[in-house]
């Protein structure tokens, strides 16, 4: 790949290592990371209040269903990218919609879609350890989250589209190799 100008997409469901990998690459690579779950958040909140993270799910898929399922890429679009070089390297995280790639795919030729994947059990633990605001401690409401992401579209397509397709089960470190191993 030519380290001169990355644009990629990395989606994947909860705790599968997106935003780990995006961080990663931002480090390694000197590449600006977006994470499509934060700006989700900012624009979905309803009167300014705060959304419980349980929620959070549900809650921006209503309103991206609402407003347009790709107005958080629109809205990093015009945030990050519009005024840019179309030569620009980024790395977006964390989109659940097709139309979201799409969007910016249709600005970028050169985008990659990466797929970050791991095994339910392997998730679940990840999220209990992070313990981050509102994580899930019943690991039926976590299944119950991948269905709705599921749902959303992004994950079944890019399990068949994607450029490059990641096992992320064991390591980060590993992770890292292999993600080294497509980008040098």
């Amino acid at each position: 790949m030519n380290n001169n100008c990355m644009q990629i997409i990395i989606v994947g469901l909860s705790c599968s290592g997106k935003d780990t990998l995006g961080e990663y690459i931002n480090h390694r690579y000197k590449v600006k990371h977006i994470s499509a779950s934060d700006h989700a958040k900012k624009i979905s909140r309803i009167d300014g209040s705060i959304i419980d993270s349980n929620e959070l799910a549900n809650t921006v898929d209503d309103y991206l269903k609402k407003c347009g399922k790709a107005k958080v890429a629109e809205y990093i679009y015009n945030k990050y990218l519009k005024n840019n070089d179309t030569n620009r390297s980024f790395v977006i995280t964390g989109f659940r919609y097709k139309e979201e790639y799409e969007y910016i795919k249709k600005r970028f030729s050169n985008l990659i879609l990466i797929s970050v994947s791991a095994d339910l059990d392997v998730r679940f633990k990840r999220n209990l350890i992070r313990a981050r605001q509102g994580y899930m401690k019943d690991k039926s409401k976590f299944r119950e989250l991948d269905l709705l992401q599921n749902e959303m579209g992004l994950i079944p397509f890019s399990h068949i589209d994607a450029d490059y397709k990641l096992i992320n089960s064991t390591t980060f470190d590993d992770l890292f190799a292999k993600t080294s191993k497509i980008l040098d």
